[in-house]
């Protein structure tokens, strides 16, 4: 049932749990976002009865079957700035209908109707990421009752009160001075970019992002860097505050070898071809040992027919990444363009997004490190010649 036609008493910013939602999802530099929470559907579930008409009397036989169910799936954004869901489950008697979550190769249940059996004073809620896989299990019997909501960032910055005595448990991977810990573990390491260099990191969540994009829709990074969610977040956070410059850069797969570049600033190509476009046209870069895909640009990888001058020209704008999480397949959007040569032609370009970090070599970043040390660093001892240990840490906080 749509919020126009029901009502109710309850308001869920009055009872606390947007607060409880913000500290509980928004960890990472998001504590301070301001939330509007839309109230957007009521739900009931119940065991299905199958109605029989025989002459003039009706047979009502209960289903032999399952009860009402809501089968796997991801919400669907209805903007850029919505992030995620919160649903209420009122006391209702009942059985099964548990809510199972899955994200990451991981899986959750919450089963309201445990958590609320014998009582009937209280609610139970979850909020989580519009991106997490979700799907309702048979009620077996009784009515399972909820109302959602669609949260959504807005530009308000707000303080957080939580309850008295409730404890938020946060996954490390999620806690910015928990991926900032393990990064400088890393980088602290001689042997990991002793020149320094470029850290690249896939999104784990997945972003809202219009299937195209034209010149009047602007750059999609600047909704997305302002609705970062869970580990995304920390890691961008973590970034900022270890002086690496984080950037969300997009990259196309378009080519023989990957470019990565800012933004897409143009809707018509001459019969230079759209790579042209994007290195010189886009302060483009063509993406060196791209460990996501197994494959390494070389100087060997230049079409036949190309120009001496252009071939010079994309060995010199060259960007090695070392790439720490690979990136998924979700984020991505297009852009048409039209191309000019012997005829015009319509064409897309598709990109992904991703997380850049610029690195200083080894002994600029000790140096800026200076003796900030978690006491838990002080304890670890970092083997010179093997960075194993500590990229494993940072995968695993990436995850």
């Amino acid at each position: 049932m749509d919020a126009a036609d029901f009502v109710m008493r309850f308001d869920a910013e009055k009872a606390g749990l947007i607060n409880v939602v913000r500290e509980g999802l928004l960890q990472g530099g998001g504590e301070r976002s301001g939330i509007e929470n839309e109230l957007y559907k009521l739900n009931v579930y119940g065991k299905a009865l199958w109605t029989m008409l025989r002459s003039q009397s009706a047979l009502i036989l209960e289903n032999p079957g399952r009860g009402s169910f809501f089968k796997p799936h991801r919400d669907t954004p209805h903007s850029q700035q919505m992030f995620g869901s919160l649903v209420i489950v009122f006391p209702t008697p009942h059985e099964g209908g548990a809510l199972v979550l899955r994200h990451a190769g991981e899986e959750w249940v919450f089963d309201a109707a445990k958590l609320l059996s014998g009582h009937s004073d209280r609610i139970a809620y979850i909020a989580f990421f519009s991106d997490v896989e979700h799907e309702v299990l048979p009620v077996l019997s009784g009515h399972r009752v909820t109302v959602t909501y669609n949260l959504r960032f807005t530009s308000r910055e707000t303080e957080t009160a939580l309850p008295q005595g409730l404890n938020i448990i946060h996954p490390d991977n999620v806690i910015s001075w928990s991926v900032k810990r393990a990064l400088r573990a890393f980088l602290r390491c001689p042997t990991v970019l002793p020149q320094g260099g470029t850290l690249g990191f896939g999104l784990r969540h997945y972003y809202a992002l219009p299937k195209t994009v034209g010149l009047e829709d602007g750059s999609p990074l600047r909704a997305i860097g302002a609705a970062l969610k869970g580990s995304d977040a920390a890691l961008f956070s973590a970034c900022e505050e270890l002086g690496l410059t984080p950037y969300l850069r997009l990259v196309t797969n378009d080519f023989m070898s990957p470019v990565i570049f800012r933004r897409i600033g143009w809707e018509v190509i001459d019969d230079g071809g759209m790579e042209r476009a994007l290195l010189r046209e886009n302060n483009g870069k063509i993406v060196e040992d791209v460990q996501f895909d197994h494959r390494k640009d070389d100087d060997t990888d230049y079409r036949e027919d190309d120009d001496t001058d252009f071939c010079d020209y994309r060995r010199l704008h060259k960007l090695p990444i070392h790439w720490v999480t690979e990136m998924n397949d979700e984020n991505q959007t297009s852009q048409p363009y039209a191309m000019y040569g012997n005829e015009v032609s319509l064409g897309f370009i598709y990109v992904s997004v991703c997380l850049i970090a610029e690195v200083d070599e080894y002994e600029k970043r000790i140096e800026d490190f200076g003796d900030e040390e978690d006491s838990e660093l002080e304890e670890e001892e970092i083997v010179p010649d093997d960075s194993d240990s500590e990229r494993q840490s940072v995968e695993e906080l990436g995850q």
